[in-house]
């Protein structure tokens, strides 16, 4: 039996349809703050959703949505705190439908092969779809992930064998939430889409290709530098080019070639005779690595001591922030260049908070020699 349901999304969102400030203290600053435009707009807003609340709400508020008073700074206290108490009351209904939604999502993803649990233990939350194609007993779907929450940049699920389907998917759609459910003949999955549709599926069998950006990536997102992007790449990765029109691996990198052609440039982008992008900025995006390499992974290399005064009080953010985690990683035997970096530094010019971390990290290390204690003493737990 399904837990989420789009009667039950639905019932979710509509205890947020109208949000009141939450005290007289936030009434009082909006009107010190001359917050005459949102005021009209809340004024507004209300009257268009005047009659849903009052199929929404219980019938103790009813009143106050008649006289308006519940969405102004005269509601009485205790009608307030109680719509703000029924407020949190369906939040936490909804918070329990997803957490049992979550644990039947586990236990049927132990019944996938390993490389697609691999993709459903990630979030596929905002993820969008970027073709649904349907055959005689199958279905691929292709999702971009680049407004989500995976770490993966392309994920393709293919599911054959399919039992049942209610409603379809289509490219475009965006995901929103999701339940797996095991059954007896194969694996059951329900997506809530942003358009409103609850889209169900079963199939006995489940495959899935996903691939990740290149490390670079993330350094030349929104660069128009094509031919330089593609000298930080590595081809034993195993590369791909993935664009709405075509999907092919990547062969050669100087020159550009794929298995589906070359890439060439004239009016346009072109991998053999298929037109993929307009320029060769917009095919940044569409090329895909089989090995993950994490971003972050750069701020966790070590830096020699030697370097340590210079890179920690420096411009550059990347070599800082090593600096610093390679003192915090190590505090006792970096303690006399840790206490000296410290008393370099300029205090207006760093961060307050990542002070306030670091010195006290140290101070719990007791590592922190009396002039250092004495200058960030305000800083100090």
């Amino acid at each position: 039996m399904w837990t989420i349901t789009q009667t039950r999304r639905e019932q979710f969102e509509q205890a947020h349809v109208l949000v009141i400030r939450e005290s007289n203290e936030e009434w009082a600053q909006a009107i010190e703050e001359g917050d005459t435009e949102y005021e009209a707009f809340r004024a507004q807003y209300f009257e268009k959703v005047k009659e849903q609340l009052f199929m929404i709400l219980p019938e103790y508020f009813h009143p106050y949505i008649t006289n308006g008073s519940i969405n102004r700074r005269d509601i009485p206290p205790v009608i307030r705190t109680a719509y703000l108490q029924w407020q949190r009351e369906q939040d936490e209904v909804f918070r329990t439908l997803l957490d049992t939604a979550f644990m039947n999502k586990q236990y049927a993803i132990s019944y996938m092969p390993e490389h697609v649990q691999q993709v459903f233990l990630d979030s596929l939350h905002d993820c969008r779809v970027m073709h649904a194609i349907y055959g005689d007993d199958s279905l691929q779907i292709n999702f971009d992930t680049s407004g989500g929450f995976s770490a993966k940049s392309f994920i393709s699920v293919t599911l054959t064998d399919i039992l049942s389907e209610q409603c379809r998917i289509e490219a475009g759609d965006n995901y929103v939430y999701d339940e797996l459910l095991k059954t007896a003949d194969g694996i059951a999955w329900r997506v809530l889409l942003n358009t409103e549709k609850e889209w169900t599926i079963e199939a006995a069998k489940w495959n899935a290709q996903f691939y990740f950006a290149p490390k670079a990536y993330f350094d030349f997102h929104g660069s128009d530098d094509f031919d330089e992007y593609i000298k930080t790449l590595d081809i034993t990765h195993g590369l791909h080019f993935i664009a709405p029109a075509v999907q092919t691996k990547i062969t050669s990198l100087t020159p550009f070639c794929t298995e589906a052609g070359i890439l060439t440039v004239s009016d346009a982008v072109y991998i053999g005779d298929v037109r993929v992008a307009d320029t060769l900025a917009a095919c940044i995006p569409f090329i895909h690595s089989e090995l993950y390499e994490d971003p972050q992974a750069i701020f966790s290399e070590p830096v020699a001591k030697a370097d340590l005064l210079d890179y920690a009080l420096g411009a550059d953010l990347e070599k800082k922030v090593r600096a610093w985690n390679t003192m915090y990683a190590n505090p006792q035997e970096l303690a006399p260049i840790i206490n000296q970096i410290l008393l370099q530094m300029d205090r207006e010019k760093e961060d307050e908070m990542l002070q306030t971390a670091y010195v006290n990290h140290f101070s719990k290390e007791g590592i922190l020699t009396l002039a250092v204690w004495q200058k960030f003493s305000d800083l100090l737990k």
